[in-house]
């Protein structure tokens, strides 16, 4: 069992994607970076599909720290030596920061 292909010439490297995270930099600028496997997977270059057009649902446009973490949601550090510690949201440091300003 298995697929057929034809014979093969060339094999693509690849890094298979698996998902995507967002980016704070410290002024307030986020950026969605695309996360790929650490390891190279081989494919035969006739069944790669080029241009594919894909619908997203889970896909959300954030212009800036509030619109990610409005106040009261559950959100989770990511860093040592709290990390996966859960914390609810009580206010924007850059809002702080720039009504104390």
């Amino acid at each position: 069992m298995g697929v057929e292909f034809g014979e093969t010439k060339v094999l693509v490297h690849v890094q298979v994607m698996i998902g995507r995270r967002y980016v704070f930099a410290p002024n307030g600028r986020i950026t969605l970076e695309k996360q790929f496997t650490p390891n190279i997977a081989n494919y035969p270059l006739q069944i790669v599909v080029f241009n594919i057009s894909t619908f997203d649902t889970f896909h959300s446009v954030f212009r800036d720290v509030e619109s990610v973490f409005p106040k009261g949601c559950a959100c989770f550090t990511l860093t040592n030596p709290y990390y996966g510690s859960q914390g609810i949201v009580s206010m924007s440091v850059l809002l702080f920061l720039f009504k104390n300003a």
